[in-house]
C-alpha cells in the first residue's frame, strides 16, 4: 500500500518571557517563491505574528524570530504556534507545537 502524508511537522518551543527568541529553519528543499508566516495563538485566542525572514529559500532556510516585546501579549503558561507557507495561493501547515512561555 502507498501512503501519502501531508501533515505538518511536529516542533515544541519552550522560551523564556521578555527574551528575544530567534530560530533558524534547513528544510533542504527549494522553497523560492513561497511567502511563510508564523504566529502564537495565546489562550485568549490572541494572535501574535513572528517575523519571518528569509536566509536562503533557494536551499530552504529561513529564520522565525519573536522580540521580547512581543512577549508582552503572550502570558506565562502552554499556548499554541504555527508555521504556514503560501505558493500561488496554496496554503500549508508547515511546522505547529506548542508554545510555553515561562
Amino acid at each position: 500500500m502507498t501512503e501519502v502524508t501531508q501533515v505538518p511537522g511536529e516542533l515544541d518551543i519552550k522560551a523564556k518571557k521578555g527574551d528575544d527568541l530567534t530560530l533558524t529553519f534547513d528544510q533542504s528543499n527549494d522553497m523560492t517563491g513561497f511567502t511563510m508566516t508564523a504566529a502564537v495563538v495565546t489562550n485568549q485566542g490572541t494572535i501574535v505574528p513572528m517575523t519571518v525572514t528569509e536566509v536562503a529559500y533557494a536551499t530552504g532556510q529561513f529564520t522565525i524570530t519573536l522580540a521580547d516585546t512581543d512577549f508582552a501579549n503572550i502570558e506565562i503558561g502552554v499556548h499554541d504556534w504555527y508555521c504556514d507557507r503560501t505558493n500561488a495561493g496554496n496554503q500549508r501547515r508547515y511546522w505547529e507545537g506548542k508554545f510555553i512561555c515561562v
